[in-house]
């Protein structure tokens, strides 16, 4: 059980790295064009 609880743990961990990351190249991606705009 303890097993399980950890490998569910690590597979939130990782999708929420990669949510942030995914969200991270999106944000710098509208800043970039908001400045090529000015």
């Amino acid at each position: 059980m303890l097993i399980l609880m950890a490998t569910v743990n690590s597979k939130r961990l990782v999708l929420e790295k990669s949510l942030m990351q995914m969200f991270n190249v999106l944000q710098t991606k509208a800043d970039f064009e908001l400045q090529t705009r000015m």
